[in-house]
């Protein structure tokens, strides 16, 4: 083997720096996928997982209670009340696998029952949301504009017809 060291050229190190993005991308595939909403600025869910030791500090820190422990971890939950996004879970967190956050993975979707498609008079989600992220048309279900929610549930705790879910945002 020679001594000479071997010149790269930016063909070569766009080639490993592409090789290398590649293989972190196909193991991002094989980590475990959230199926289940965590508090406000959650880690991955793999490092989530492998560093949230649920010790419940951050359900006693959550002002609205909507953060709950469902062995062995925490789980948000807007269904009764909603998320000031105050990050009080997150610094009560000692072991760092929730970090302070803008906004919950949450994203709400409208079921048919919604009284505004129904009987075209109930806007409550729309009055209530305080980033305006919810438009509403006559004898239609509200729509949402993801770039505008930040998932806090103020629109679900209001709903008189029971008529918003919620699915995660990936």
């Amino acid at each position: 083997m020679s001594d000479i060291p071997r010149s790269f050229s930016r063909r070569d190190l766009f080639r490993g720096m592409l090789a290398r993005g590649k293989s972190a991308y196909q193991e991002a595939e094989n980590l475990p996928k959230r199926t289940i909403p965590r508090p406000p600025g959650a880690l991955a869910e793999g490092l989530f997982r492998e560093l949230c030791d649920g010790c419940g500090l951050c359900v006693k820190a959550c002002p609205n209670s909507v953060i709950q422990l469902n062995e062995p971890w925490p789980e948000l939950c807007v269904d009764y009340n909603h998320c000031q996004l105050c990050s009080q879970c997150a610094q009560a967190c000692p072991t760092g696998a929730l970090q302070p956050a803008s906004q919950t993975e949450l994203l709400p979707t409208f079921a048919n029952q919604c009284h505004s498609r129904l009987l075209g008079y109930c806007e409550l989600c729309v009055e209530q949301c305080p980033t305006a992220a919810i438009q509403c048309l006559p004898d239609q279900k509200p729509t949402v504009d993801p770039s505008l929610c930040h998932g806090c549930g103020q629109c679900r705790s209001v709903c008189p017809a029971n008529a918003i879910t919620w699915n995660i945002r990936t």
